[in-house]
């Protein structure tokens, strides 16, 4: 049997079972066969069976964890590879569970902060649905019967059709297309992502994200006792920006040429201030290898709070968004409707 996804919940209990079974000083194989037993979850041994398939072949775990379709994160998969090629898999483990436990965390209070606003937005739509596509057309029928249509201008009803469903197919469009070809074609991927760096208040949002998981991998790295050249190489596969990651990969080459870190970062371009100016500090305490601690601290309270402030602006921005539905719906629909009233 084969697992096409696998759910946040289940990835942490593997995570977690994976990093207590790896601290026992068991090989990957037999941890994973340990864990496989042990669960009790149906999702984690089938994952388990499929991973133990591919080690078996003599892949990496990395390996093995890519050929799952979904649901595991990027950054899982290149922090494992790191932790392999650094020897300190059981201590990438430990902090992938904290770092699993904490995205659950988020993402349980995004949906609780949606439930209100998503349930008030979606009864907005389909008041408007059932009113452009039950009650209008049965009072245009009454009319009609009435012999009203002579002497009253009844609303174009194929004309206000049209413009409900092309607002909802533009909507989708701009929504999913991007999507689609940020997915499929690399040309594609790489200028919408650069284009994400230049829109204003997301493109901070998008280095923050980018910098605490670039800092996280690093301190992972660097505390192993990879070299600081190497790690940087390690590290960019974290990135998932692909606009941002050249900027590393610009920033490690330097590196690797000899210029001084804080200056390879600022040549490099896209990493902010704050990252370069800890950098420089670090460079002339010699201790630029622990900064990186302080900075994933930084960059990651910094992401906390963008998103507990995103999260409590969701709520007044649908409650806007069903304002323009209903103005929408006024203008249209019962605004015509008091004018043929008065008209009779």
């Amino acid at each position: 049997m084969r697992i096409k996804s696998i759910s946040r919940k289940n990835l942490l209990s593997f995570t977690v079972s994976m990093s207590a079974l790896l601290n026992s000083s068991l090989q990957v194989q037999d941890a994973v066969s340990l864990c496989k037993e042990t669960s009790r979850t149906k999702e984690v041994r089938i994952l388990c069976m499929e991973l133990i398939s591919v080690l078996n072949k003599g892949e990496k775990l990395n390996t093995a964890l890519q050929s799952i379709r979904k649901g595991i994160p990027p950054i899982y998969t290149a922090i494992v590879k790191i932790g392999e090629e650094s020897a300190r898999l059981p201590l990438v483990f430990e902090k992938l569970a904290s770092y699993l436990f904490k995205l659950n965390e988020r993402q349980s209070k995004l949906r609780v902060s949606l439930i209100y606003p998503l349930t008030v937005l979606s009864a907005a739509l389909i008041l408007c649905s059932v009113i452009l596509f039950y009650v209008f057309p049965r009072m245009s029928d009454i009319f009609s019967i009435m012999n009203f249509d002579e002497k009253i201008r009844l609303p174009d009803l194929n004309m206000l059709t049209f413009r409900f469903i092309r607002g909802i197919i533009l909507m989708l469009a701009l929504i999913f297309i991007p999507i689609v070809l940020h997915k499929k074609n690399s040309a594609s991927k790489s200028f919408i992502d650069a284009v994400i760096l230049k829109i204003p208040f997301l493109n901070e949002s998008i280095k923050n994200r980018e910098c605490e998981n670039y800092s996280f991998a690093m301190e992972l790295l660097t505390e192993s006792g990879v070299p600081l050249y190497k790690s940087m190489q390690l590290a960019n596969k974290v990135i998932i920006n692909s606009h941002f990651r050249k900027s590393a990969e610009t920033a490690a080459r330097l590196v690797c040429e000899g210029t001084p870190v804080s200056e390879s970062f600022e040549t490099a371009g896209n990493f902010p201030s704050y990252m370069i100016q800890w950098l420089n500090i670090g460079e002339k305490t010699g201790r630029v290898t622990e900064v990186f601690n302080s900075i994933h601290s930084f960059y990651e309270k910094k992401s906390e709070t963008e998103r507990n402030t995103g999260m409590t602006l969701i709520e007044p921005v649908c409650i806007l968004l069903t304002g323009g539905i209903v103005a929408i719906l006024i203008c249209n629909f019962v605004l015509p409707i008091f004018n043929i009233m008065g008209d009779l």
